[in-house]
């Protein structure tokens, strides 16, 4: 009977030390899972830090461009409207007539006109 209590002892004992040495293996392998886990996990961080990073640069390069366009567009308006006031200026005087009527006084202003527009790009220019 002791031969078989030994012998039942042993193989228990034998039983217990596989399935220690399974589980401590499995364990091995999960504390390796983790240490990798942990490692992606750092390098997501710092990916994600960087994307955060270039979109807060692209969203300031968004907003100084939508000033530059709201500016360019206060400057249009203001073309466009200078642009009207000549056409209702012309609209208004028959430039054929009085260039017959006084040559002198429309060859001067045409002069004068063509200097200015000559100086404002000259000004534009530099």
């Amino acid at each position: 009977m002791t031969k078989y209590i030994m012998f039942g002892s042993a193989i228990i004992i034998a039983l217990m030390s596989a399935v220690i040495w399974y589980q401590s293996n499995k364990i091995d392998g999960l504390n390796q899972d983790v240490a990798t886990e942990k490692s992606n996990v750092v390098r997501l961080i710092d990916i994600n830090k960087k994307q955060n990073e270039s979109i807060k640069r692209l969203d300031d390069a968004r907003a100084k461009d939508q000033v530059k366009m709201d500016a360019l567009s206060a400057e249009n308006v203001l073309a466009r409207r200078e642009a009207e006031d000549l056409k209702n200026k012309f609209r208004k005087h028959d430039l054929n007539e009085l260039s017959i009527r006084k040559p002198g006084l429309i060859e001067n202003i045409i002069n004068k006109g063509t200097k200015n527009v000559l100086n404002e790009f000259e000004e534009l220019t530099k």
